[in-house]
């Protein structure tokens, strides 16, 4: 809530001034409050996803499933793979129990260890709370609002692999806090495409990642033709819930090893996301004061 003195900073004016008719200006003038907003952070672990995938892979010997995670776990040399499963570090081309290689990369879809890995979450946002923490009790108050970035925050990331490129979508209606089926979601129409979050690994100008294996940087989000304004009419309301997933056509790609490109790294680890939006509302110094105790 504003502070007694930042009102007293704002009518100082006023009493200068000692008339009615200026007072009755500066009430209807609008004030700007920066203000960042940040859902509450949300922990992913891809270990026990992953390690689901591996333990339902072999329903039989001969499965695709199982003949491509056996071929994996057959690289480490003295690897029990009677119930197979990945080894740390494997090559990045796989020789095949029954002749042939293939891409390790091809072989994590066959496993579902592709699917197991995406990071799919919902982020809720609370305006009102942070709107009211300014002296605003309501967001009806709001006359307009600037969107200066948008940006997915990652505290902490173990994750072995570059994070595919993330779409970002606002949920039309109530989500679960948490993981979420995006693909179900999308496909009901309940949600609604603003963005893709990523990184210019190259500098180029192109999105090429979601986040770098181990990074911790802010990964921006970069809006498509009409998410803006679909975006600027969320944060407008009291709360809204915005969820990840996938970019279409992105998939994982298995991290090389340092000073070993022909070794790739099993996909595991932990990470924590937030969303971070720094904007600019425009309210009337009158809701504001209006609000002081």
């Amino acid at each position: 809530m504003l502070s007694r003195f930042l009102v007293a900073v704002l009518l100082a004016p006023l009493t200068l001034a000692a008339t009615a008719c200026d007072l009755f200006d500066f009430l209807n003038q609008d004030v700007e409050l920066p203000l960042d907003l940040t859902s509450p952070p949300t922990d992913i672990d891809v270990d026990e996803p992953i390690g689901e995938a591996e333990g339902a892979a072999c329903p039989t010997a001969d499965s695709p499933s199982c003949v491509a995670l056996t071929a994996i776990c057959q690289t480490e040399a003295g690897r029990d793979c009677d119930e197979p499963s990945m080894p740390d570090e494997f090559p990045g081309t796989v020789d095949l129990p029954g002749g042939g290689e293939a891409d390790a990369n091809d072989l994590m879809e066959d496993i579902g260890v592709t699917e197991a890995s995406e990071i799919e979450v919902a982020l809720p946002v609370d305006v009102a709370s942070a709107l009211a923490d300014e002296g605003v009790q309501t967001p009806d108050a709001v006359k307009d609002v600037r969107i200066d970035a948008v940006v997915l925050q990652w505290p902490e990331n173990s994750l072995t692999f570059d994070v595919p490129l993330i779409d970002l979508y606002i949920a039309n209606g109530e989500v679960a806090v948490g993981p979420v089926d995006a693909e179900e979601l999308i496909a009901a129409g309940t949600i609604t495409k603003v963005g893709t979050i990523g990184i210019d690994l190259d500098g180029d100008g192109t999105l090429d990642v979601g986040q770098a294996a181990g990074a911790t940087t802010d990964a921006p989000v970069e809006f498509v033709e009409g998410g803006n304004e679909a975006f600027n009419e969320a944060v407008k309301s009291a709360s809204f819930t915005l969820v990840t997933a996938v970019a279409e056509g992105a998939g994982l790609r298995l991290k090389q090893k340092d000073g070993d490109p022909n070794t790739v790294l099993k996909p595991r680890g932990q990470a924590q996301v937030q969303l971070k939006a720094t904007l600019v509302y425009s309210v009337s110094a009158a809701d504001i004061i209006g609000q002081v105790q």
